[in-house]
């Protein structure tokens, strides 16, 4: 069946059963906004499928894309990294940094063997996000909250070093100096 065809609400309704489980996973859609818009976007969402080692983000390019792993495992790189910082696997979504804030991804990500994605563009999900102001509230918060204050705890993202939801690995103070501003007014 070409789904094209269908009629708009049938086509929602498809889009919601096939993309709607893995968006109703991730704790920063289902947390911060409303079933409605949810509804929007789960038609907006592209799959693609990556060949082991194939790349599916760099630092340089300017996608601001978040994804969702349908199949398969991604592993995630620092940008002169040889070895993965994290690997994620099916349920686990990435990207959602540069989805919010539209600054420049600071990690590799590479299929580690065939896997299946599902991504929201963030172009596609600001657009939408026109006809409900609430939840453009909600996201331009986060954006906020990221980009000024590097508050990432709606994102449910944890220090990969040091296991903390009180900052991401690049703000971690075990292997990052941070000096104790206090100590040095003294």
């Amino acid at each position: 069946i070409q789904i094209a065809l269908l009629s708009e609400d049938l086509r929602g309704r498809v889009y919601d059963q096939i993309n709607g489980q893995l968006l109703h996973q991730s704790k920063v859609l289902t947390e911060n906004f409303s079933k409605k818009i949810l509804h929007y976007i789960s038609a907006k969402i592209e799959e693609k499928t990556y060949v082991p080692g194939e790349c599916v983000f760099d630092v340089s390019d300017l996608d601001f894309s978040v994804y969702f792993i349908s199949k398969g495992d991604i592993e995630l790189y620092f940008p002169k990294g040889q070895n993965p910082a994290i690997k994620l696997g099916k349920g686990a979504n990435f990207g959602e940094v540069a989805f919010f804030t539209g600054m420049a991804r600071n990690k590799r990500a590479m299929s580690v063997g065939f896997s299946s994605l599902l991504n929201l563009k963030r172009d596609n999900f600001t657009e939408i996000l026109k006809d409900f102001p609430v939840d453009r509230e909600s996201f331009c918060s986060i954006k906020d909250k990221i980009s000024i204050y590097q508050n990432h705890s709606s994102l449910d993202l944890k220090c990969i070093v040091c296991r903390s939801p009180a900052h991401i690995v690049e703000m971690c103070p075990k292997i990052r100096y941070v000096p104790d501003k206090a100590l040095i007014i003294k």
